[in-house]
This record gives structure tokens, C-alpha cells and sequence, in this order.
């Protein structure tokens, strides 16, 4: 996350919003690590709470993206931007809660395409997203770039948006102890 925050245009309040958080979620994540057995319960929180941090701050350096590097002037994006990010929580938590009251939270996923099938999509679409990629910056130039790094970074923000359910999975742990599972060294 650092990478795109030094990135040109260098614009110091990016650099000063998200740099506290980094350091202290970081600080977390060694507190973990050094004792993981014991912690295990209080690794889902962090997983939820780094996935949500990482979400939003892709979000902050796709603002710092559009304004600095394409030179877009007006709010609109930034308003929409959040908007975005408290509607798709909302969606997101709301289904995840109507899923765990269902009880049918994994069947899609259970019944769902064969391994063979699923294996062979992940592998053809790296492959396909590079070839696209390089096609794409090699006759692409200057704000195109930018805003295709923007939406990479949106996509990634997306996908960490549905990590911050181990927030949920923490909540839960905590509730019911009974059903925790702790592992132990062997």
C-alpha cells in the first residue's frame, strides 16, 4: 500500500492519512505473531480489520489517482466513492446476516461446478488478465494508465471488501467459545 502512495503525483495528506493506520496495523499483526496459538481467535479481528483498512485505503489512493495524476476537479467522484462504500457494506453485511439465518450460508458452493472446471478458470485467467494488461499499457499513455491503475486498485478494494466478514467470524467466536476449535502445536 505504500507503493501507490509515493507514487507521482506525491501529495503529502495521503501520505499523512494513511500512513498512522499502516504502522499500527502492522504493530497488531506482530502482537499476533508472536504468539499465535494463543491468539488465534483474535487473528479473525485482524484479518477483518487489515481487510477493511486495505479497502478503504485503496479507495483514498484511487482519489489521490484521479485528482493528483488525471486532474479531475470536481467532488463528484469522491462523494460517489463513499457512497459506493457504505452501500456495498450494507449490501454485503445484509446478505451475509439473511445467509447465516437461512442456513444456507456454503450450498452454492458445495453443489456448485466441478474442480476441474473452477481450477481451469483460475489458471486461463491470470494468463488472459496479463496478455490483456500488456496489450493495454503498450498502447496506452498517460491518464489512461492512471485511471487503469485506479481500477485495479477498485477491483482489489472490492475483493477485501468480502475479507471484512472474518469481522463477523470474530463477533462469533467470541459469542460461542464452546464451538472455537483451538489448534495446538504439535
Amino acid at each position: 500500500m505504500l507503493i501507490p502512495l509515493y507514487a507521482e503525483p506525491f501529495e503529502q495528506i495521503y501520505f499523512d492519512i494513511l500512513l498512522p493506520p499502516i504502522i499500527l496495523i502492522h504493530l497488531f499483526g506482530l502482537w499476533i505473531v508472536i504468539a499465535p496459538y494463543k491468539r488465534q481467535v483474535l487473528a479473525q479481528l485482524y484479518v477483518g480489520v487489515f481487510a477493511l483498512f486495505v479497502s478503504l485505503g485503496y479507495g483514498i489512493i484511487t482519489i489521490k489517482l484521479v485528482y493528483g495524476a488525471i486532474g479531475v476537479t470536481h467532488y463528484l467522484y469522491a462523494i460517489s466513492l463513499a457512497l459506493a462504500y457504505v452501500l456495498g457494506y450494507y449490501l454485503l453485511f445484509k446478505s451475509h446476516f439473511n445467509k447465516l439465518q437461512s442456513g444456507v450460508y456454503y450450498r452454492n458452493s458445495i453443489e456448485g461446478s466441478s474442480d476441474f472446471t473452477s481450477t481451469l478458470l483460475f489458471r486461463s485467467a491470470g494468463g488472459i488478465g496479463l496478455l490483456l494488461g500488456n496489450i493495454l499499457l503498450g498502447v496506452a499513455s498517460g491518464s489512461f494508465v492512471y485511471g487503469l491503475l485506479a481500477g485495479c486498485l477498485l477491483f482489489l478494494a472490492v475483493f477485501f471488501s468480502f475479507v471484512t466478514l472474518s469481522i463477523h467470524r470474530y463477533v462469533l467466536m467470541r459469542r460461542h467459545p464452546d464451538l472455537v476449535v483451538i489448534q495446538r502445536p504439535a
